[in-house]
């Protein structure tokens, strides 16, 4: 495998300096820009989106349930240049991926988590190394270093999101609710934390077997908002964007802060404009640009750049 660093070079071409030149607060957006349009189509529900870390300037995104579990690499401009089936029998409803860095190799971990009726017995994360891929190549059967199976302590559900936290070394999985079906009542969505180094998940995404054994992850945090479609973690991990189906939130840990203190502070609001079933968000590499994707053919690839900070 080869081992990629994050360079000046890598952040300039995604539009900004590095991360850690900017400090604690909010980043301010401008309004959404449509740079390409995703027109493959192989993508018919784009249902995640996650900046490579081998390849500057391409993003990784899949389709939602009743598809197999295939990964597409896409420039800025939403065209494909070469797609990756994994070897992950019985994945059902895939929806959402992340990148990373694990012991200075590139990551990705690839949620199938959805649920929508909140009754599958187990859920799971499958972890892969980053595919090489050459232009216009097509991979068949990645492997997948590890799929670790879990379910909630509180019940099934549903979740469109997963982020990697990397000052914990764990995936974040934030959930979409849904209304009580005697009530119809909304409850708030709910954050739960899967670490990667744990006994129950291995020691580390890249050692040992799939776990068939479900890990149980408790609710660590409710968050003011409902409906949440899709999250990513800044890769300083201090930034959280969760988005909806109206518009983004933006949460900021401060030091020493835990998730359950940084969520039960109010967000604050990106603006996001008309854009249909959007339900992939992603940081760009500088840790502060945003890209979007919707569900459905020939669909627009959205970009929200930073216009500054409080």
């Amino acid at each position: 495998m080869l081992k990629v660093s994050v360079g000046l070079a890598w952040m300039m071409a995604w539009g900004g300096a590095a991360a850690s030149a900017w400090g604690q607060g909010p980043v301010v957006y401008g309004p959404m820009e449509t740079p390409g349009r995703v027109v493959d189509p192989r993508i018919r529900e784009s249902s995640g989106l996650a900046p490579s870390r081998l390849w500057p300037g391409t993003l990784w995104t899949h389709n939602d349930s009743g598809h197999a579990p295939t990964l597409y690499q896409m420039g800025r401009e939403g065209g494909v240049s070469g797609s990756v089936a994994l070897e992950a029998p019985g994945a059902l409803d895939i929806e959402d991926v992340c990148s990373f860095e694990f012991d200075g190799v590139a990551r990705l971990a690839v949620a199938d988590v959805g649920d929508n009726r909140r009754k599958r017995p187990a859920v799971s994360v499958l972890l892969c190394d980053e595919p090489e891929l050459r232009p216009g190549q097509n991979l068949r059967n990645h492997p997948v270093l590890r799929r670790i199976f879990f379910t909630y302590a509180d019940g099934p559900q549903d979740c469109e999101s997963v982020a990697y936290d990397p000052q914990t070394q764990s995936l974040l999985l934030i959930t979409k609710s849904w209304p009580d079906a005697k009530t119809f009542v909304v409850p708030p969505a709910g954050l739960y934390v899967l670490p990667l180094m744990d006994d129950q998940a291995g020691d580390g995404p890249g050692r040992g077997a799939a776990v068939q054994d479900p890990c149980v992850l408790e609710r660590v945090a409710d968050l003011k908002l409902k409906v949440i479609t899709a999250a990513d973690l800044s890769p300083d991990g201090k930034r959280l964007v969760v988005m909806t189906y109206g518009d983004a939130y933006q949460y900021v840990r401060g030091p020493g802060q835990s998730w359950a203190q940084v969520l039960a502070a109010d967000p604050t609001r990106v603006a996001l404009g008309p854009r249909g079933q959007s339900e992939g968000l992603c940081f760009g590499r500088d840790g502060r640009t945003l890209w979007i994707s919707s569900e459905g053919l020939n669909q627009p690839l959205f970009r929200v750049s930073p216009r500054g900070q409080k």
